[in-house]
C-alpha cells in the first residue's frame, strides 16, 4: 500500500475524466479504468489528508498515463499538471518498491 495526499486523487480523477471525454480509453479498458475511478472517487469523498492506495493502482494510473497521452492529444496547457502528476506517481512507485526490497533483504 502506499499514500497518496488528497490533492493527488483529485488530481487522478480529473486526469481519468480528460482521458475519458477524449475517448482515449479502448473498449476492453472500460471496466479497470471505472474501477480505478470508483476507488479514488471514494477516497477523494471520505476527504482525508492521506489515503492508502494498492501499488499496483498507482502503477495502473501510471501507465494509463502513458498510453493515453499517446492515444489522445492533450491541449497544451495541461502538460505541466501531467507532467507533474506522473513524476509525483513514478516517485511514490520507486520509494514503495525500494521499502519492500529493504524488507525483503533484512
Amino acid at each position: 500500500m502506499v499514500q497518496l495526499e488528497a490533492a493527488t486523487i483529485t488530481r487522478v480523477l480529473e486526469l481519468l475524466v480528460l482521458f475519458s471525454k477524449k475517448a482515449a480509453f479502448q473498449l476492453q479498458e472500460f471496466e479497470r479504468v471505472g474501477g480505478l475511478f470508483q476507488r479514488f472517487s471514494k477516497a477523494a469523498e471520505a476527504q482525508e489528508k492521506f489515503e492508502d492506495f494498492p501499488l499496483d493502482d498507482v502503477k495502473i494510473v501510471i501507465s494509463t498515463i502513458n498510453v493515453c497521452t499517446q492515444r489522445a492529444p492533450v491541449e497544451v496547457q495541461n502538460y505541466r499538471a501531467i507532467a507533474d502528476l506522473l513524476d509525483k506517481l513514478t516517485k511514490v512507485v520507486n520509494e514503495c518498491e525500494d521499502c519492500e526490497e529493504m524488507k525483503t533483504e533484512l
